[in-house]
């Protein structure tokens, strides 16, 4: 049940980074972005998905090992899913900067979530059997993402590309 659960964790962090990928196109049309704009935005937004993600191990470690992780993961959690939510208020991305800061917000959490997730299947599982605990548990980031992108192609296909915030507003709550 916790791999379960974790799996489902971990698809929903993939996809809150992927989606923004997704929607790209769009952001193009709607903001007048020219390429290198674009790949500059694209660039930093993954490059903070490791900036904290040494610091927020660092104190997910101090909460407790196994199952004490959840205190300190269920936070981070929070924070992904809250401010890629708030990417899909329109009257908050008015801007590519207001949108870039969600989702830079939303990436700092996201690298520091998924070393947590991690570490939490290899301390749940024996060490003969952590290979395939870690295997299983990252096969929500192919899985996860491939759902992830049949959402978006879904609201795109009935509301259109022009209304991308709605990946943001009606996928993570999914």
């Amino acid at each position: 049940l916790a791999m379960l659960w974790l799996w489902l964790i971990y698809a929903m962090n993939a996809n809150m980074r992927a989606w923004i990928q997704a929607v790209q196109p769009a952001l193009v049309n709607e903001f007048h972005i020219s390429p290198e704009r674009i790949g500059l935005f694209s660039g930093v937004l993954t490059i903070l998905l490791g900036v904290a993600a040494l610091p927020i191990s660092t104190w997910s470690d101090k909460g407790g090992h196994g199952w004490e992780r959840k205190y300190r993961h269920l936070p981070i959690v929070v924070v992904y899913l809250v401010f890629s939510l708030l990417t899909g208020v329109g009257f908050l991305t008015t801007t590519i900067v207001a949108i870039f800061v969600w989702q830079a917000l939303k990436n700092l959490a996201s690298g520091g979530g998924e070393a947590i997730e991690v570490t939490t299947v290899a301390e749940w599982w024996p060490l003969e059997r952590r290979g395939f605990a870690q295997g299983l548990h990252h096969t929500a980031f192919p899985w996860g993402t491939l759902l992830g992108g049949l959402g978006v192609a879904a609201i795109f296909g009935l509301f259109g590309s022009e209304n991308w915030r709605l990946v943001f507003l009606v996928l993570p709550l999914l």
